[in-house]
């Protein structure tokens, strides 16, 4: 939609804040008016368990759980990376205020973390957490993950992984790429790791 009057971003924030003039835009365009209902189909978000810790470990079973996806809206910042490199950004929705996670800054109990991508050359992305197994996987997209995970009130760490390729991962693959946080022409790994600040 880049040659478009108004981005997906834009049209994610007004699904979270309306405004009347995107509002008369969505009665004369059907194009910007399905993107906005479909997500509205889209309201579930994944919880994230609280962990020590450990390893990055994930068998076969895990691999089945099943998630329901969601899309909130994001400021529109492009991903910073290095040029010709895939980059990803954590996004941070606490009450009705989103940031760019920078490393330093603590997650608490309810914030929604999304993960907005730049996929250069790669064209399949997986999450991975921890106990969890995969939480996403499908094609690499520019732009933000369509789901977000929400911090609980369980002490601990957080940590997510994400996987991008120039092909789909089956579960030893990934794992491998994983544990080496494997950075190459075909495999991109990122890793993030989350202190939570307790209220």
């Amino acid at each position: 939609m880049d040659d478009h009057r108004y981005s997906t971003f834009a049209l994610d924030l007004y699904w979270v804040s309306p405004t009347a003039e995107l509002e008369q835009h969505l009665a004369e365009c059907e194009r910007c008016r399905a993107y906005v209902e479909h997500l509205g189909a889209i309201d579930q978000p994944i919880a994230l368990r609280a962990r020590a810790k450990r390893p990055w470990l994930f068998g076969a079973a895990v691999l089945a759980l099943a998630v329901v996806i969601v899309v909130l809206a994001w400021p529109r910042r492009p991903v910073v990376s290095v040029k010709g490199e895939p980059g990803v950004q954590v996004l941070v929705h606490r009450g009705t205020e989103t940031t760019v996670w920078d490393a330093s800054r603590p997650v608490r109990a309810g914030d929604a973390l999304a993960l907005r991508l730049a996929c250069d050359e790669m064209t399949s992305v997986a999450v991975v957490v921890p106990d969890r197994g995969v939480v996403f996987e499908g094609a690499c997209q520019d732009g933000v993950l369509p789901f977000t995970l929400v911090v609980d009130d369980q002490p601990g760490i957080e940590q997510i992984a994400v996987v991008l390729g120039q092909t789909p991962l089956d579960a030893s693959a990934l794992q491998r790429a994983v544990d080496q946080q494997a950075r190459g022409a075909a495999i991109w790994t990122t890793r993030f790791t989350f202190t939570k600040e307790l209220l």
